[in-house]
């Protein structure tokens, strides 16, 4: 359709042919088979001359308009793989979205003003294909997912907290051994959510009254009392810092976690994704791959 517009407008097969860089012949076979699929004749033609059909000149108004979009849909495109723009899918735990991410959103949008941003923060891990995100980010000890491409971002440190009244009651655990008699909170989406593990492959099994698939619901269980909990820092920093949790067990360190950018291979990367990746990166003080 976009070879019989330029046909009309250049007014013969040769012409056509030389601006779109074809054979006269090439040009010539794609007109007659567009003829043969629509089963009209569009061109009238002699040795000396080319005229519209009726048909023909209803034809070439729309398919002007076809060519004029196809025209302005590879411009668009060109612009795209040359600096970041349109809208950018991205998801993100809700906690980690709220605390870490939101507050780095406003100088990433400013510095990319022709980037819109769509956040989906959820706890889940989320199909990425599925869910048509560009990327997703997630805090996991280490993604194992070959259809991705995994970048690490930064670290995220974790660690075990309880209220101080939770542990003048029940006692203040001393070995990874005592966990298992305690009341502790479960995080649903952890790999392995009762099995707790710590550096140096040391594991132990734990069991409580509340698992929530939510790290603040669970951070705010333990204030008020509920048991011991593993989350990460950002969660209960400022619990901790006020007073109203306490880290226990400071000696074992629980598994160490990562933040990752998770995209799908197989992709040309857009560069909106590029720069959003890169401008994590920098924030959290790492670029290298994971």
């Amino acid at each position: 359709m976009v070879v019989f517009a330029r046909v009309v407008e250049e007014g013969s097969f040769s012409g056509a042919a030389k601006a779109l860089g074809y054979s006269r012949a090439a040009v010539s076979k794609q007109i007659a088979s567009l003829e043969r699929e629509i089963g009209a004749q569009l061109l009238n033609r002699t040795t000396r001359r080319m005229s519209l059909t009726e048909i023909g000149s209803e034809f070439y108004e729309r398919c002007a308009r076809i060519a004029h979009e196809v025209v302005e849909a590879e411009r668009i495109v060109a612009a795209m793989r040359g600096h970041p723009a349109g809208v950018l899918r991205v998801a993100c735990p809700v906690d980690f979205g709220r605390s870490h991410l939101a507050p780095l959103l406003p100088q990433f949008l400013r510095a990319y003003s022709e980037v819109r941003l769509h956040l989906l923060m959820d706890d889940y891990q989320a199909d990425i294909v599925k869910d048509r995100c560009d990327l997703a980010i997630r805090i996991t000890p280490g993604p194992q997912e070959p259809s991705l491409v995994v970048r690490r971002l930064g670290s995220c440190s974790t660690s075990l907290v309880a209220a101080p009244d939770y542990l003048r009651q029940a006692g203040e655990p001393k070995s990874l051994r005592d966990l298992a008699d305690h009341s502790c909170l479960i995080y649903t989406n952890a790999r392995t959510p009762e099995l707790w593990r710590f550096r140096g492959d040391r594991t132990v099994r734990v069991s409580g009254p509340l698992a929530a698939n939510n790290g603040a619901v669970l951070c705010s269980s333990a204030v008020a009392g509920l048991g011991i909990v593993q989350l990460p820092d950002f969660l209960t920093e400022e619990d901790v810092a006020a007073g109203r949790l306490k880290r226990v067990l400071e000696g074992h360190e629980p598994e160490a976690y990562g933040v990752y950018a998770l995209y799908p291979r197989n992709q040309i990367l857009a560069p909106k994704v590029v720069a959003f990746v890169d401008f994590l990166a920098g924030a959290y003080g790492t670029g290298a791959a994971a």
